[in-house]
Formats: structure tokens, C-alpha cells, sequence
């Protein structure tokens, strides 16, 4: 998964405007202009520690390429502080054409990613020349504009029940031990503050910096609350001697070591903010000292006033959204949220259950000329149930450009329908469409036979525009990197090989050829880092999600047409169909690509993500957010959401990025529905354990996955045992010389299942389809550029290592999953995380089909052994267990048999044997006899009456150096 990058918006009719007519990007930043004029931007940091070192700054623009971060004067992401002032560090950035860039991310962290604050931050306010500076501290997740105090303060409050704020300060809160009173605390608009005690297991009210305030009444919902702990005191009597301050004040203002103060009034040598030195309180007098530098004063008396509070901080919402309560007022299980279209009108429903208004805005039609303006047309939408709000237009509304207008907590946001089928470019504007004008012709829901189960899957991983861009692809100029490009049939590419033209097939062609079940694509939902209009980036993954029921808008020959993204996909997967092959979608559930601008979040502000104690926003993902599946809203939104892709465009199934973050309970329902729709639907995922919010028994990964049989997950353990981890590009697999790992290839090879106690699967396996056996992914190197830096060999030396992967991880139980390229030796040129790099790096170079032609029918030879062979596709753990057996060998050796004949196999007794050693290796047969070679070496044949040569009275089996060899009896 890649590494995503994200000021409130009250209003964004006037920049959607701009992207509508391909003003502007989808960034905030329009190309840099020629004049190279500079600006500075300036981060301070403090530590109250005051140790800094290793501590450093990486510093990105968001959605730019490094290159297009150098055109700005971002020579590298990482950089060393190069100041300091009385504050703290500081790093000053001479910038350039910074006048349209409107966010600059920036992380403190250490090299080896230890952050000082979980979540991205991102400077979001220049002055008219580009300028900016903020100021930091340390643990603090705040970005400050003006240079803070360095007092006390209060870091977060979230509204975690209806009554309950948990709130976590800057320092040791000093209250009354014992005392359940609100201890100086207030809250605003009428409510009180009863009771303030310690929420930290084990620490006392003197000793914790998380306090639990309860109100004597409910909080609404939506309300911006304002708390405040603000205790003043009066000065009687000041003294300064030794550079050590001494002041007398009127009442016990429950001081401690260590606790910030302000000192005001009193006059210019004692006033400030300070640090207890040492505080007594005796026979009624209380007094306190502090470092001071100055002339000496005697004791004499004195006015002024000493704060000991930590100010007022904005209560936000946190763990109520979870509450039965709220559960109980406003989960709303009706399947028409979104628009509702028919000739005669179109109703709309929108879940807003904290808004204090609701609104329809619409711009006029997508099919005429629409009227964008700042406003648009406002129509009221009525609050209906379970936090609902409906609204209805009348007439034929297929085109209509619209939005909803939100009122919450006194702000206004404008934003796209959540449940949008379509949009304008770029995503910020929803259309309503009659579904039945996207459909291409012939649109139907006839799908290649298929049993349901993951074992009789083979599964393609491929990116829309890398199809395409090559310019050997034979793919027309105006279909590159489009849904009509990835779906031309009977392409290809000619050359010459010395004085012979060579022909090679290329995109659905060359995939038809190949012999794979299902071709995943990677994300196709709309996402946030590709500028629509053409002018801003134009490759990224794609797991930046940006609207989840809208097809993505670049890959459509026309983004500014509504219709053309739906009905463009949805030709994709029609071809596919007609040709044989299943469609299984990439999805992104549990992140969005930007946590304040996604539309869940701008109509019900906190409920889609979790949140820490603190009220920060979880960052299990890595992506700055991570969104609540668990909650029932959220949960019926990415069910919804499935179901509809399921039925609406017919897709065979879904690869979930970071599964772990979902919970279990949502995968089951998940898998109720679309099997509801399509039976034979395939569902696998990163099974990785991710995050500390969810609870681990309720997370969707490889520990769990007997909870939700439906679904699969990738294999690390063979992936990384069979070519070597991906945590080292020069690390070595047992393929490549680490007989060690073994076991481990062995335990992929049966596909996690619980087999035997010899062997020691990383997570086991309810039924074998859940073990997705893969060496690459889009994710790290490809296995190419791996084995170039581990294994370090001529291209035919790596040739072999690759089909010896291929063959292993093909030839196992489970269902085996690939990148598109891996059976042509695909190169990234050793870049690991090419999720933003040009189409130079990404796009499949469909020459090396030629060059490699050799290990490309090899990787199709075994597809087909497979797809024909059940002895292959074993889909209980009883039959793997009864039917393949180990042949005993050394270490850098795996072989084992298969009874085909308990399979109903025509294949009777099968013989697989993976040398990874550098010389042949003779391996013994179960019984003396006549025995088919069908894989030996470079060669594969699948054609039952045509072995590659017959061993006659043979009792063993010669397996050439560093390859696969499957025999038959």
C-alpha cells in the first residue's frame, strides 16, 4: 500500500468551478510558473525535554512527484533542522512558484520513523508571496500560527458519551486528591462540570494528564462545547534572591514541581510564564518559587495574579459515535441513501444525524450547459428518520449536477453525495443518472463458469493505464491508459530477432493467452491523486480513495462526461466476460486519501474515523487516517457500497488493501451480500495485523481468518521464504541458496493448512483458498528486480529463478496470485514503491514478452496443468492431508506426490519435485514404472498426450539444477 499524504472548508463551489472547466488541478496548486520567485517557510519545534537529537523534519507536497517537489525547491523530503531561537529548532525552506500552493505536509520524525506525532500535518496557510511559518511541540498534533505560550494546556477533549469529555493536558493536572468536584473545570452553553477525576488507570488526580469531566445534563450532538480550567490567584507578598523568585499567594493554589504558571501583574521582573521550583504550604501561607533572573528584592508586598489553569480548549466528537445510544437513535438500515432515480422524479436521502440543516444544491445539467455557480440552487431538505434528511426533485433529473449543503456545529460545508454513482471531473460534484443509459451494448450478467472456490482461481493483478502506455502495446494512442485501451482484444507487437519477425500478443490478448481466471485491477473507484482534467499528475495506484461508488474519471475517454466512466468500465468487464476471464475489483475501505475533505467526514464530522484518547485520528493505515468499519453506518456504507459494484457493474469478486483494519463482524456481512448477489464471488485481502484502536480478536487478518472463511489472505510466508524478504533487497529466499527456509515453502505448498506438527505455518488456514500464494505484488520490488539484487545473476540465471517461483507458488495449494509482468520478467528499474512514478517506470513493457518468451509459456504451461488438474486445487485441509505427501530430500530440495487418482484426477499419481540447488538432483519415485515428464527444466507441456519425454522402469527422476520437475504415472 502506498504512503499517503491532507483547514477546514466551509465552501467549495468557487474551486469546483475552476476544475470544472480544467482550470485548475485536483491539488490546490497550479503548474509552476517560469519566473522562479522565492518564498520561506519556517517550522519551529520545541521539545520540553529540550533533546533533539536525531530528531529531523520530512517535508513533501502533497499528490507531487519528487521531481515536481525539486521544480519547487524541495531538493529532498528529508531534512536536518538548520536553526535555533529561544523557542526551540527550526527549519527554514527557500522555496519557489509557490504562489498557487496551497499545502505543504511535514512529519517530525527520526530515520528509523520513531514520529513524534502519529498523524501527517500539513501547513495550510501563505501569505499573498507564498510565506508561511508555524510553530510545533512536541506530542501535540496542533500546528500553531503564532508562536504559543509554552504554558499549560489542554491538548485534546473529545466527547466520548453523552455526558463524559475526556480530556488529555500538556502536564500533570494538580487538583484536590480525593475530591469528586469539578476542580476548577467549566463547560459552556449552560451545562456544568460535576466531577473531574483521574482516567488513567492508576494515576491520581495530582499525577495524570487524562482527566474524565461528566456534565450535570446530555451534550447535544453537533454543539462546538468549549471547556475551560482557568483557577487565578491573587499575589500578597513578592521576594527575589539567588535569581530565585519567590511569591505569597492568598489562597492554596494546590501547586507542585515541575507545573507551568502565569505570572501576571505583578511587574516586569516577575511577570511570565514559569516553572515551579518549589512550592510550600504552611500555617495558611502559601508560597511558591521559580527562576528568575534580576536584581534582588526583599520581601515586600505585592499585587498581580497567578493562573494556574490550562486555558479553554473545543470539545470534538470522539468515542459517542460508538455508543449504543447513538447506535440505537440513528442507524438507519433503508437501502435508498443517495439518490433515487426515475423519469418522473428523483428523491434524494442523506444520514446527518449532527446536522442543524440540511440542502439539495444543484448546478444545472451535465448534458446541456450547467450553470456552476458560486451558489447554485438551493432546495431545503426535511429531517426524516434515524438522522436522515430527504429531499425530491421533480421531472427527469438524469444529468443533474449536484451536492449537499451541510450545516454542522456552526459550519457550512458543500460536498458530493457519499453515495454518488457518478460525478463531474475530479470528483467534488455528484450527477444523477438512469442507470440504463450506461450500459454498453449486449450488457448482460453472463459470467465464464466458475465453482466459487478460491483454489479454482488464478488471479492477474494489473493497473488500468500500465496496460497500455507502452508504445509497443498496439494499443491506439487515444485508448492509452483508458478502460477502452485495457479492453481492445487481438493487439500485439512485431519485431524483429535477427532476421525473423517475432510477433507477440499484448494486453487482454496476452492475458487470454496466459491462462489466468481472474484479472484484479488495481483501484478503480475514484480516487484523489490524479488530476482529471489532465493537468495536474497523471499515474498513481490509486489507494487514495476519494468517492467510492464512482468509477475512476482519468481512465475514462471523457471525465467531464458522467456516463462515459460508468459505461467505459463497465465494456471493461463485459470484454473480460466475453473472453473468458473474471473481474475482481482492489478496494480501500479502510482509509480515505483525505480525511478532511472525504464527504462522510465534512456531513458527519468524526463519526467515519477512529480516534485515539487524545481525539488524534488513528493511523493504523499510515495514511493519516482509519476509518470505523465497526460502526453501524460506516459498516452499511461499505456493505452498500459492495453489493452495488456486485450487482450494478458485475464484478466476480474484491482484493481488500489493509483487511487487518476491518472488523470481522463487517467482512461476514460483507460476504452475506455480495454472495446474495453473485454466489461465486472471490474475496481475499491484506491480512497484515494492523493498527491498536480495533480490538486484535475483532481484526480481519491472518490470525482471524477462521472467522471469515469467505476470505483469503496473502501468503507471506511462501512469498518471502521462497525469493527472500521484502524487508532486504539483497536478502535470499530458498530459491536462491537459503535452504533454511524450507519449511516454510513447504507450508505454502499446503496452503497454511494445519498439516502436520513438522511444519509451522505463520497463520493456518480454515480451507486451503484462503492461503493467496504470491512472490509479487504491486507492493515492493518486483520478483525481478528482487532476484537481480539478492541473487545478482545474468538475466538467464534469473529466467530461472522466476519460473522456479512461478512453478512453486502455481503448483501449491491455495490459489496463486500475480503481478501483471511477472511471467516476462517485469522491471520497475529497483523502485519498490512506484505507487506515483511516470508511466517509464510503471507501464508493462510488452517487448520483453518476446525476449522472454521462454518463461512466459512456461508461467501459461502451469496455469494450464492447474486449471485442468483438481489434484492441484485440493479445497479441504483433510484432503491435503490425505492426498500430498513429502517426499524425504535434502534441505535445498522440496518434493512431494499427489494422489490424483482421490481427486478424481485423470493424473493419477503426480510427482512435483523444486530443485534449488546448482547442480541436477535425482529424487525418488514412489513406485518403479512408467512415468510422463510434463515439466522438466524450461519446458512445460499441458497436453495430457503429450509429455515433454516418458521414463520408462524408472524408480527416480532427474531434476536439472535451479528448476521444477512434475512427473506422471
Amino acid at each position: 500500500m502506498p504512503h499517503l499524504r491532507k483547514q477546514k472548508i466551509v465552501t467549495r463551489l468557487l474551486a469546483t468551478f475552476a476544475l470544472f472547466v480544467g482550470l485548475v488541478g485536483a491539488y490546490g496548486f497550479n503548474p509552476a510558473t517560469a519566473d522562479d520567485t522565492t518564498s520561506t517557510v519556517t517550522i519551529h519545534y520545541n521539545r520540553p525535554d529540550g533533546i533533539y537529537t536525531d530528531w529531523n523534519m520530512w517535508v513533501w507536497f502533497p499528490s507531487l512527484t519528487a521531481e515536481e517537489g525539486a521544480s519547487h525547491g524541495l531538493k529532498d523530503a528529508r531534512n536536518e533542522f538548520n536553526g535555533t531561537d529561544s523557542y526551540g529548532k527550526k527549519l527554514t525552506l527557500t522555496l519557489k512558484n509557490m504562489e498557487s500552493v496551497k499545502k505543504i505536509g511535514f512529519i517530525v520524525r527520526k530515520d528509523d520513523w520513531t514520529k513524534d506525532v502519529g498523524s501527517d500535518r500539513f501547513i495550510t496557510q501563505f501569505d499573498a508571496n507564498g510565506n508561511a511559518e508555524i510553530w510545533v511541540r512536541s506530542g501535540i498534533a496542533k500546528v500553531y500560527n503564532g508562536l504559543p505560550c509554552l504554558c499549560a494546556e489542554i491538548y485534546g477533549a473529545t466527547q466520548d458519551d453523552y455526558r463524559t469529555v475526556n480530556v488529555t493536558l500538556s502536564e500533570a493536572f494538580s487538583g484536590t486528591l480525593g475530591a469528586d468536584s469539578p476542580q476548577g473545570w467549566s463547560i459552556s452553553d449552560g451545562l456544568n462540570i460535576v466531577s473531574a477525576v483521574a482516567s488513567t488507570t492508576g494515576k491520581t488526580i495530582r499525577t495524570t494528564r487524562t482527566l474524565r469531566l461528566t456534565t450535570d445534563a446530555d451534550m447535544e450532538l453537533g454543539k462546538a462545547y468549549t471547556i475551560s480550567n482557568q483557577r487565578t490567584f491573587t499575589v500578597t507578598n513578592k521576594s527575589l534572591a539567588a535569581n530565585i523568585a519567590t511569591l505569597t499567594v492568598d489562597r492554596d493554589p494546590l501547586l507542585r514541581t515541575g507545573q507551568t504558571v502565569i505570572v501576571s501583574g505583578v511587574d516586569s521582573t516577575f511577570n511570565g510564564t514559569v516553572k515551579i521550583k518549589s512550592y510550600s504550604s504552611t500555617d495558611g501561607i502559601y508560597t511558591f518559587s521559580y527562576d528568575k533572573v534580576g536584581a534582588p528584592v526583599s520581601s515586600t508586598p505585592a499585587s498581580g495574579s497567578v493562573e494556574t489553569g490550562f486555558g479553554s480548549g473545543t470539545v470534538v466528537v470522539g468515542q459517542i459515535f460508538s455508543s449504543q445510544k447513538f447506535s440505537d437513535l440513528y442507524t438507519y438500515t433503508g437501502n435508498d441513501l443517495g439518490n433515487t432515480y426515475t423519469q418522473a422524479k428523483t428523491d434524494f436521502r442523506v444520514w446527518a444525524p449532527t446536522a442543524t440543516s440540511v440542502s439539495l444544491v444543484t448546478y444545472g445539467n451535465a448534458f446541456n450547459q450547467p450553470s456552476i455557480t458560486t451558489d447554485g440552487t438551493e432546495t431545503p431538505m426535511t429531517q426524516s428518520e434515524k438522522g436522515t434528511w430527504i429531499g425530491s426533485l421533480s421531472g427527469d433529473q438524469h444529468g443533474t449536477i449536484y451536492q449537499y449543503r451541510v450545516v454542522v456545529g456552526g459550519e457550512t460545508h458543500n460536498t458530493i453525495d457519499p453515495y454518488a454513482r457518478s460525478a463531474m471531473a475530479n470528483g467534488r460534484m455528484g450527477v444523477v443518472l438512469d442507470l440504463t443509459k450506461t450500459n454498453p451494448s449486449g450488457w448482460n450478467n453472463v459470467k465464464p463458469a466458475f465453482s466459487g472456490r478460491a483454489v479454482d482461481a488464478s488471479v492477474y493483478e494489473v493497473h488500468v493505464r500500465d496496460m497500455s502506455m507502452d508504445a509497443n502495446s498496439g494499443i491506439a494512442d487515444n485508448l492509452k491508459g483508458k478502460y477502452l485501451g485495457m479492453s481492445k482484444l487481438n493487439t500485439s507487437y512485431t519485431t524483429k530477432v535477427g532476421t525473423k519477425s517475432v510477433t507477440t500478443k499484448t494486453g487482454l490478448s496476452a492475458i487470454k493467452e496466459l491462462g489466468v481466471t481472474h484479472v484484479q485491477l488495481q483501484p478503480v473507484y475514484d480516487f484523489n491523486s490524479v488530476d482529471e482534467t489532465g493537468v495536474g499528475p497523471q499515474f498513481n495506484w490509486g489507494y487514495d480513495p476519494q468517492n467510492y461508488n464512482i468509477p475512476e474519471g482519468s481512465y475514462s475517454s471523457n471525465a467531464n462526461d458522467p456516463i462515459a466512466r460508468v459505461k467505459e468500465l463497465k465494456t471493461l468487464v463485459q470484454t473480460y466476460h466475453n473472453n473468458g476471464l473474471r473481474v475482481l475489483m482492489d478496494v480501500v475501505y479502510p482509509h480515505v486519501g483525505s480525511a478532511v475533505d472525504f464527504s462522510q467526514q465534512q456531513i458527519v464530522p468524526g463519526y467515519f474515523y477512529r480516534t485515539e484518547t487524545s481525539g488524534e485520528l488513528a493511523n493504523g493505515s499510515g495514511c493519516g487516517n482509519e476509518i470505523a468499519s465497526e460502526r453501524p453506518m460506516v459498516r452499511k456504507f461499505i456493505v452498500d457500497s459492495l453489493k452495488y459494484w456486485t450487482s450494478e457493474y458485475h464484478m466476480d469478486g474484491y482484493r481488500f488493501d489493509q483487511m487487518g483494519l476491518m472488523d470481522i463482524q463487517t467482512l461476514q456481512d460483507i460476504a452475506k451480500a455480495i454472495k446474495s448477489v453473485n454466489p461465486t464471488v472471490v474475496t481475499f485481502g491484506e491480512g497484515w495485523n494492523m493498527g491498536n484502536v480495533l480490538p486484535a480478536a475483532q481484526r480481519g487478518m491472518q490470525a482471524n481468518l477462521t472467522q471469515i472463511p469467505s476470505f483469503g489472505a496473502f501468503n507471506d510466508q511462501i512469498r518471502d521464504a521462497v525469493k527472500g524478504s521484502t524487508g532486504s533487497a539483497i536478502g535470499r529466499g530458498w530459491i536462491t541458496g537459503a535452504s533454511y527456509a524450507n519449511y516454510d515453502v513447504q507450508a505454502g505448498i499446503v496452503g497454511n493448512s494445519d498439516y502436520s506438527l513438522d511444519l509451522y505455518p505463520s497463520f493456518i488456514t480454515q480451507n486451503p483458498g484462503q492461503s493467496v500464494n504470491y512472490v509479487e505484488s504491486h507492493d515492493n520490488l518486483t520478483l525481478y528486480d528482487k532476484l537481480k539484487a539478492s541473487a545478482q545473476g545474468t538475466d538467464t540465471q534469473i529466467a530461472a529463478y522466476v519460473r522456479m517461483a512461478g512453478a512453486v507458488t502455481i503448483l501449491a495449494q491455495g490459489m496463486p496470485f500475480q503481478q501483471a509482468g511477472q511471467e516476462f520478467l517485469r522491471s520497475k528499474g529497483g523502485n519498490a514503491n512506484s505507487y506515483n512514478a511516470p508511466d517509464s517506470v510503471n507501464a508493462l513493457k510488452w517487448k520483453d514478452r518476446i525476449t522472454q518468451a521462454t518463461t512466459t509459456a512456461y508461467y501459461a504451461g502451469l496455469y494450464s496443468i492447474r486449471k485442468q488438474h483438481p489434484a492441484f486445487r485440493m479445497w479441504t485441509p483433510a484432503q491435503i492431508k490425505a492426498n500430498l505427501k513429502f517426499i524425504r530430500t535434502s534441505p535445498d530440495v522440496i518434493a512431494y506426490r499427489l494422489n490424483g487418482t482421490a481427486m478424481k484426477d485423470t493424473w493419477k499419481t503426480i510427482v512435483v519435485a523444486h530443485n534449488s540447488t546448482t547442480a541436477p538432483t535425482s529424487v525418488s519415485l514412489p513406485v518403479k514404472g512408467t512415468w510422463n515428464v510434463f515439466v522438466t527444466g524450461a519446458s512445460v507441456s499441458a497436453d495430457p498426450k503429450k509429455p515433454l519425454k516418458v521414463l520408462k522402469k524408472a524408480f527416480n527422476v532427474i531434476v536439472p539444477a535451479g528448476s521444477t520437475v512434475v512427473v506422471v504415472k
